[in-house]
């Protein structure tokens, strides 16, 4: 049994990496930070505090923004797609 969670482990470690890489670069910094996780107690406190912060609204470093802008905000959100009835009318 013990093999088995082992290999499981393993097998989830690359996607767990990439995922809080991905997340820190929403952010707008480095994948590296995930070693922080190493420092035993706190290093749990930090990523997690990392991993809640809120996207980057415009491109970085890192690429594209992953966040979807809100309204009123500098950057403009992609264009929304025309319905294709009309809209119905109120009975009155």
């Amino acid at each position: 049994m013990s093999s088995i969670v082992q290999l499981l482990s393993l097998a989830l470690l690359v996607p767990t990496l990439a995922i809080g890489a991905r997340r820190l670069h929403d952010t707008g910094l480095s994948g590296w930070l995930q070693l922080i996780n190493l420092i035993p107690f706190i290093g749990f406190i930090i990523m997690a505090v990392l991993y809640s912060r809120k996207g980057d609204l415009a491109d970085n470093e890192f690429g594209t923004a992953a966040v979807v802008p809100v309204a009123g905000t500098s950057v403009t959100p992609p264009p929304q797609s025309t319905p294709t009835e009309p809209p119905v009318a109120p009975v009155k």
